[in-house]
């Protein structure tokens, strides 16, 4: 995740954002990061409880994925309307708002009845994250540029890795807490808010440090926005397919497990839709997905637990489904970091806009595949809808590798 504020107006500080007085140097970029954890594991929350939904609601396995998907289109909106705000506002204002939206969302989640209540309690969370999407690790950055090498580079790990560490993180709480304690559908909402909370007082206190935010600071002039021709089909072809696979576990899991006869209850649901996305946080910290390495090896990888899981389903094996799922998520991983990276180094002048297009890319399909598989479960059963699934990853994949060819003088030097 990025933000509008890396121009070239003005560069970043030679030495350390100053903390607020009496906090340690680490309090800062860590309240960024508890942030974006806690945000996006409010988004995957709700999906191992979505057959308590659909017991209470009568959902379908289709409005599920409806409910699911839409989130999409929070962030997608949260993403337009955030663009370069944190730059002319301050990071901790953007910050600030974002983390406003997620508690409104849990208290949503948690209190608002029906349907209609889960619906909106999605699209809330998707505009916290999208805000989210366009400042948080360019904070991080910024608030360690002038600390140590080694100090920017474990901050640089843990920026990379929060989003997809809460997004796993989720539903392993909401699972553990419907499986063990009282009001499945609310108590898990409410320690999200609680967290939430915490870090809006905590972000109180954050420096600021956004180019343009200060007394008497020009805000650098805005830049033209990428279209996907400068960013390149690679990496946008590269990121949706990558959140297609993690979208189809987001939307589907407790209805694959179903399936497969796999173990019932939404601890199991949530600790295989955890595996994916935890996978998905370590992969790229163990292999260099910048390079061509790590980015074949994420194709590699997804194509091996999107065959191991359609194999799965079709012999109704849960123990391969439960292998499937974090092999597939280590390669999402690595292929959304190699997709982020390639963007950054097509348009080293604007990597902002570049990033920004990534993740328009990334939700995009996170969206409309899982959109299409819950209306084709209306016809067949999910055993039979996951091969036309399964052959579009494949084929988005081949289009990735084919598209990653073409690469700039700057990337094929990168990548010898």
């Amino acid at each position: 995740m990025t933000t509008g504020g890396q121009t070239a107006a003005r560069p970043l500080p030679d030495s350390p954002a100053p903390a607020a007085p009496g906090s340690p140097a680490w309090r800062a970029p860590a309240t960024v990061v508890g942030v974006v954890v806690a945000s996006t594991a409010l988004s995957t929350a709700p999906t191992p409880l979505f057959p308590l939904y659909a017991a209470r609601d009568g959902l379908t396995t289709t409005a599920t994925t409806a409910a699911f998907a839409v989130f999409a289109v929070g962030v997608v909106v949260g993403l337009a309307a955030a663009g370069r705000s944190s730059d002319r506002w301050g990071r901790r204002r953007v910050l600030l708002v974002a983390s406003l939206l997620e508690a409104a969302a849990a208290v949503v989640l948690a209190a608002a009845p029906g349907t209609g209540g889960l619906v909106a309690g999605r699209v809330l969370c998707g505009l916290g994250v999208g805000v989210l999407a366009c400042t948080a690790s360019v904070a991080v950055r910024e608030l360690v540029a002038g600390a140590a090498e080694p100090v920017r580079r474990r901050w640089a790990t843990a920026a990379g890795a929060m989003s997809m560490a809460g997004l796993g993180l989720g539903p392993l709480l909401a699972g553990a807490l419907a499986q063990s304690a009282p009001a499945p559908l609310h108590l898990v909402y409410g320690v999200l808010a609680v967290a939430l909370a915490a870090c809006c007082a905590a972000l109180g206190r954050l420096p600021e440090t956004a180019p343009g935010s200060g007394p008497g600071e020009v805000l650098p002039p805005r830049q033209r926005p990428l279209a996907g021709t400068v960013v390149g089909a690679a990496p946008l072809l590269t990121a949706f397919t990558a959140f297609t696979v993690t979208g189809f576990y987001g939307g589907l899991a407790p209805e694959a497990l179903r399936t497969v006869g796999g173990p019932p209850g939404p601890l199991a649901a949530g600790a295989a839709i955890g595996s994916v996305f935890l996978a998905g946080a370590l992969s790229p910290q163990l292999l260099p997905a910048e390079r061509w390495t790590g980015r074949l090896a994420g194709v590699l990888s997804v194509t091996a637990g999107t065959v191991a899981a359609t194999t799965a389903l079709v012999l109704a094996s849960p123990g391969l489904l439960l292998v499937a799922a974090p092999l597939a998520g280590a390669g999402c991983g690595l292929l959304f970091a190699s997709a982020v990276a390639a963007a950054s180094r097509v348009a080293p002048a604007n990597r902002a806009a570049a990033a920004r297009a990534v993740f328009l890319a990334a939700y995009a399909g996170l969206a409309g595949p899982v959109l299409a598989l819950g209306a084709l479960l209306r016809a067949v059963p999910l055993s039979t809808a996951v091969v036309p699934h399964a052959a579009l990853v494949v084929v988005l994949l081949a289009a990735s590798l084919w598209a990653a060819r073409v690469r700039s003088p700057q990337e094929q030097d990168d990548q010898r």
